[in-house]
C-alpha cells in the first residue's frame, strides 16, 4: 500500500515512514537563541548546543572573554597552557611525538640504511660520526638524529652531493621529443602526431593530396646561451626537413643558423594555403578530426 504526504506529495511504502517524514520535514520550530529553523524533534538538542555556543567564557590562558564552548579562545592558548603544565620536553621525546603525529616511524631498515649512507659521506669528508654535527653546506651545528646531512631544506637544495646524485639518477631519462609540450591544440590524426592546428592542416593537405611525408624523430645539437640543446624539426619530405613556426625567437634563430641540413620553415604567410584548404574541406573547427583516444 502506498502512503502519500499531503503537503509535498511524496510517496512512502509504510505509514511509519510517512509519519517519520512528516515529523522531520514538515514539523519545524524556530530557535529563540539563533533564530534558525530546525525540526521540532531536534529542537531541544539544538537549543542545548546553541546555548553553549553563545555563552561567554574566560580563556584559562589569556583571560580573554569569548563566545563558545571550548576552554580556550584559540589553539595557541591551549598549547601554551598545556606546555606550562607539562614542563620542559626533551629532544628525544619531541622527536617521538613528531614522528607519531606524522603517522610514520622510522623503520630499523630505513634508519640503518640512511645512517650507513650518511656515515659513508661523512667519512669521505673527514667529518666526525656523531648525532650533534655540522651541516656540510653552511657548517651550522645541529642534531642530525644520526641520518641527516643538512640542517635545512635550503642547504639540501644547495648541496653539490645531492645535485650530483639527482643528475646521475635522471641521466638518460630526460630530453627528447615531448608530445603535447607546446601551447597549440595537439593530438593524433590518422596515427600521426600533430603539435598544433597548423600542423594538423599541413598533414591533412598532404594526406588528401597523396604527398608522402614522415614525422621527424631525429634530433640535432645546437648551442644556445652556453648550453648544448636538441632541436627536432616537425616533418621530413624527400630528405628536406619541415618546420611549422608561428613566430620567431632568439632561440629559434640559433637553431636555424646551426642546422646542418636542408630546412624549410613555414611561418604564418606560408601556412595560408594549408589552412585555407583544411577550412574549406572540413570547416573552421577542423581540429575535431583528431583521433579520439
Amino acid at each position: 500500500m502506498i502512503y502519500e504526504c499531503l503537503e509535498c506529495k511524496r510517496e512512502f511504502n509504510s505509514y511509519r515512514r510517512l509519519g517519520s517524514h512528516r515529523k522531520n520535514a514538515h514539523c519545524k520550530s524556530r530557535c529563540q537563541i539563533c533564530d534558525s529553523v530546525v525540526a521540532t524533534l531536534a529542537l531541544q538538542r539544538h537549543v542545548i548546543s546553541c546555548k553553549k555556543k553563545h555563552e561567554e567564557h574566560i580563556c584559562r590562558q589569556c583571560q580573554k572573554v569569548y563566545l563558545g564552548q571550548n576552554k580556550f579562545c584559540s589553539q595557541s592558548c591551549m598549547a601554551l597552557f598545556n606546555n606550562a603544565l607539562r614542563g620542559p620536553v626533551s629532544l628525544e621525546q619531541k622527536r617521538k611525538v613528531s614522528l607519531a603525529l606524522k603517522g610514520r616511524m622510522f623503520s630499523e631498515r630505513r634508519t640503518s640504511s640512511s645512517r650507513l649512507k650518511r656515515n659513508q659521506i661523512l667519512s669521505n669528508l673527514n667529518l666526525p660520526l656523531t648525532d650533534i654535527t655540522n651541516c656540510i653546506v653552511c657548517k651550522k651545528e645541529f642534531n642530525s638524529r644520526g641520518i641527516q646531512l643538512h640542517c635545512s631544506r635550503k642547504c639540501t637544495n644547495l648541496c653539490s652531493i645531492v645535485r650530483k646524485n639527482l643528475s646521475d639518477s635522471l641521466r638518460g631519462k630526460c630530453g627528447g621529443i615531448r608530445k603535447g609540450s607546446g601551447c597549440g591544440k595537439s593530438g593524433h590524426y590518422l596515427g600521426i602526431w600533430c603539435d598544433s592546428s597548423w600542423e594538423l592542416a599541413w598533414v591533412i593537405f598532404h594526406i588528401e593530396n597523396n604527398i608522402s611525408f614522415e614525422r621527424n624523430d631525429i634530433g640535432f645539437d645546437y648551442e644556445f646561451e652556453g648550453k648544448i640543446k636538441k632541436y627536432y624539426p616537425d616533418f621530413i619530405i624527400d630528405s628536406e626537413f619541415i618546420e611549422i613556426k608561428g613566430y620567431k625567437t632568439a632561440q629559434f634563430e640559433a637553431k636555424l643558423q646551426q642546422f646542418p641540413g636542408s630546412l624549410k620553415v613555414l611561418y604564418k604567410k606560408g601556412m595560408q594555403l594549408y589552412l585555407k584548404y583544411a577550412i574549406e574541406k572540413h570547416g573552421k573547427d577542423f581540429i575535431k578530426l583528431y583521433d579520439i583516444n
